[in-house]
């Protein structure tokens, strides 16, 4: 409900000095001070703050870390249930998410209304430029379609007739993420019965519009579909009153199809995690994601993996109930699994090889680059990776990271291919706070691309470097299309191998006629 706040989440072990906080404790954990209900299950409760009058301690509590969880979980998915100064709940059912059905992302398999996405009353306006009118929505990064197959919007819209603006010069603009995609003319379309209708006096009401394509490449994690109208008065003389109570609008079943597209794409992409938590909210629930903590995380490492954790979750509109966490030494509950590294450099030292698929390494409390090989730049024209990209990052990594720097790594897990790697890194925990919270600076989010980004004097500065994989599943008669479309050597390649098998296929068929003309003509044997 406050998402447009945003959110951070510090950490103490004491009751603040003013205002509220949340208090998730276990048996008689609880800070000094604090009188709380007796415990006998998953406890949810509201109890005064003892340094403060008109504060609040909101209490999740339970005889154990699992009946605690369940506290919080009840609070998360069922908190229309609640009722009283504190209440016993039990566990609510919650069954498992299954990939790509986060509560915030729009379906792919169907048509989606605009007044299923924002109010109806908001794509109604007033005047001869009411502004414009927004549409967001939300999808999983990963689509990919044919040829870069566009997405379809079906807009319909109302806007008074002709006689009150002149709809020769007026228009609905439509725009995606800032880029324009096309205009409507508000003149009405043809009716061939419209003499028919101005005989008897019917005035024409319905919407106008139509199909709006949009190029996949401008669909992102976060969307926002723009309308504009741009109206102009009909020029009625000088002494003429120009009308000013107009109104138009948008049909709100209007839709947006993203069909057609399949879920997939390449990594790593850090775009795709700071805005949509990719590819780990595939699950929206996390159930396949390990976050990797310290051994004895402080209260600055722990706020950030809160942060975190709000975040995604106000990604997907669904809480991350079934994120695992490990610590370094518990390896062997990182196979199979997507994970992210949250902690200073000297406390992730015992998991460095973790990032092993990178070109980045943790070496003496310092993050450093391995340089490409001297063929790389050969390479490069065969679909691999800039050798300037690596250079660049090993200078930006010559400076060490400064208390308020970080730097967050993508990669390919190295115990499951297919599996993703993020690493939030930094010298201190202080560091780790400040680049959760310019994830959420929708100034500084831009910023985050490629495999490495580094934050440094509040600025973030990507890089893409490294080797690259695939997450997803692509129909096999689409992987020339997906293999071709970045590399140029590659598409010459195929094209002059193409044009070999049909010359190689020309010169059979040819030789085999010439043989068959030159061949001398079969004569009869007559047997004794």
């Amino acid at each position: 409900l406050a998402d447009y706040r945003g959110a951070r989440f510090p950490v103490s072990n004491r009751a603040p000095a003013a205002g509220n906080a949340v208090l998730i404790t276990t048996g008689d954990q609880a800070p000094a001070g604090l009188s709380l209900p007796p415990i006998s299950g998953p406890t949810i409760a509201e109890v005064p703050n003892p340094n403060d009058p008109f504060g609040t301690i909101l209490v999740l509590a339970g005889r154990s870390g699992a009946e605690a969880i369940a506290a919080a979980s009840a609070l998360a998915l069922g908190s229309r249930t609640l009722s009283g100064a504190e209440m016993t709940v039990s566990a609510p059912a919650s069954p498992p998410r299954v990939p790509y059905d986060a509560p915030a992302w729009i379906p792919t398999d169907r048509p989606v209304a605009f007044g299923t996405l924002v109010d109806p009353a908001s794509l109604q306006g007033s005047g001869y430029v009411p502004g414009t009118f927004n549409v967001p929505f939300r999808t999983a990064p990963d689509l990919y379609t044919w040829r870069n197959q566009g997405f379809v919007a079906n807009i319909r819209f109302r806007a008074p007739p002709g006689p009150i603006i002149d709809v020769a010069a007026s228009r609905l603009d439509v725009s995606i993420n800032g880029s324009y995609l096309r205009s409507y003319s508000l003149a009405p379309e043809p009716n061939p019965l419209g003499w028919l209708d101005r005989l008897i006096g019917i005035t024409p009401t319905e919407a106008q519009g139509g199909p709006t394509s949009i190029p996949p490449w401008l669909v992102f994690g976060q969307n926002d579909l723009g309308l504009y109208f741009d109206t102009r008065p009909l020029a009625r003389g000088a002494c003429a009153a120009i009308p000013g109570d107009l109104h138009m609008g948008i049909d709100p079943n209007s839709t947006i199809t993203l069909g057609g597209a399949y879920h997939f794409t390449t990594l790593p992409n850090l775009a795709f995690f700071a805005g949509s938590g990719f590819p780990f909210t595939r699950l929206a629930d996390l159930s396949e994601t390990t976050v990797i903590l310290p051994e004895q995380p402080d209260r600055l490492e722990l706020g950030a993996f809160l942060g975190l954790m709000g975040r995604i979750g106000s990604l997907t509109l669904y809480p991350v109930l079934r994120v695992s966490v490990a610590r370094p030494d518990e390896r062997e509950s990182l196979a199979g699994r997507d994970l992210i590294m949250i902690g200073t450099l000297a406390q992730m030292a015992p998991v460095a090889d973790l990032l092993r698929e990178s070109p980045y390494r943790i070496e003496g409390g310092r993050l450093a680059v391995t340089l490409p090989p001297p063929l790389a730049g050969v390479r490069q024209w065969f679909g691999a990776e800039s050798a300037t990209e690596r250079e660049r990052a090993a200078a930006a990594l010559a400076t060490p990271l400064g208390d308020d720097g970080a730097a967050m790594i993508g990669a390919e897990s190295p115990f499951t291919a297919h599996r993703s790697v993020v690493a939030l890194l930094a010298a201190s925990s202080k560091g780790l706070a400040a680049m959760v919270a310019a994830m959420s600076d929708p100034r500084r989010i831009a910023g985050f691309q490629g495999s490495l980004a580094l934050l440094n004097g509040g600025t973030v500065s990507s890089y893409r470097s490294g080797t690259s994989y695939t997450v997803g599943h692509l129909p096999f008669w689409l992987w020339p299309d997906w293999l071709l479309r970045d590399s140029p050597a590659a598409t010459l390649a195929l094209m002059l191998a193409a044009c070999v098998l049909v010359t190689a296929l020309l010169y059979v068929m040819l030789r085999g006629r010439a043989a068959r003309r030159l061949a001398p003509p079969a004569r009869a044997v007559s047997k004794p």
